[in-house]
């Protein structure tokens, strides 16, 4: 239900399952240049599947980097591969684009999270 519509017609008959958490997955790191910490910079985190990357999506994230070129992303949804890049520049809305998304395949850095996992990573800046 959170991830795509469905329609019901007229006397079909639906159940469902829903599963509440505290375990949130979490996703933080640090933007470097040249061995150096970026702030202001843009992280953007995608699902490596392109199926999933439809908007609304919970699967396609961007945040910024702080003064000191960390960020912290919360929510992610768990068991996905996802790819994360950060970015000098984005133009507004420029980061939800699927033909952006696709050319920050090959740069982009790959991180598996799991139920209620915290991973760290560093990012390399990429300049535009």
């Amino acid at each position: 239900v959170t991830d795509g519509a469905f329609e019901l017609r007229g006397t079909e008959q639906l159940s469902a399952r829903v599963v509440l958490t505290d375990r949130l997955s979490e996703l933080n790191g640090s933007v470097s240049a040249r061995d150096q910490e970026v702030k202001g910079s843009s992280v953007v985190v995608f699902a490596e599947d392109a199926n999933l990357w439809t908007f609304p999506t919970r699967y396609v994230r961007m945040v910024l980097a702080d003064e000191q070129g960390r960020f912290t992303l919360r929510g992610l949804p768990p068991g996905a591969t996802y790819l994360a890049a950060a970015v000098d520049f984005l133009e507004n809305g420029e980061w939800q684009d699927p033909e952006f998304l696709e050319r920050l395949r090959e740069p982009a850095s790959r991180v598996t999270i799991r139920d209620g996992e915290t991973k760290t990573v560093t990012l390399p800046l990429l300049t535009r």
